[in-house]
């Protein structure tokens, strides 16, 4: 089959008629996720079944041993899958402890957010003694000039 491209809308059915040999089955197996295309993309954005005339995934250009096995093509694609998630992984786990382009690591930056809080809740109660102490002396202050301007005469 060469050069094919339909769209199936969701909720509708889609039969294949054509000659042998024409890739009927070869096309099923693909839309099923079975096979890859030599080229072009497949993109299934739903659940595909094939009620009849599907045998289920086995492939009539395979002996019953190599049916039995996993399909390749999906094996290698959950390897690939894997692969490249294990090296995200690493790169993610790098930029948490190690130093980048002149960046720091996350590991350091959280490091100083830690202590900067620390510093940042030092300064907090040395502001709030201070406002104690402004308050102590202004309370001080008022008696003093209370006293002052209480005149009493002397005792003799």
């Amino acid at each position: 089959m060469d050069n094919a491209s339909f769209r199936v809308e969701l909720g509708t059915s889609l039969g294949i008629l054509a000659p042998n040999g024409t890739g009927k089955t070869t096309l099923i197996n693909m839309m099923a996720g079975l096979e890859k295309p030599d080229e072009g993309r497949i993109i299934r954005g739903c659940n595909i079944s094939f009620p009849l005339g599907f045998v289920g995934g086995t492939s009539p250009r395979h002996t019953g041993k190599e049916n039995a096995r996993p399909n390749t093509s999906k094996v290698n694609a959950l390897k690939t899958s894997i692969r490249s998630n294990k090296d995200l992984i690493e790169a993610k786990r790098a930029e948490l402890t190690q130093t980048t382009g002149g960046a720091d690591s996350m590991a350091s930056k959280n490091a100083r957010m830690i202590v900067a809080e620390a510093d940042y809740q030092t300064r907090e109660m040395m502001v709030q003694a201070a406002v104690q102490s402004v308050e102590a002396a202004r309370v001080a202050a008022d008696r003093q000039a209370r006293y002052l301007a209480n005149s009493v005469a002397p005792v003799r």
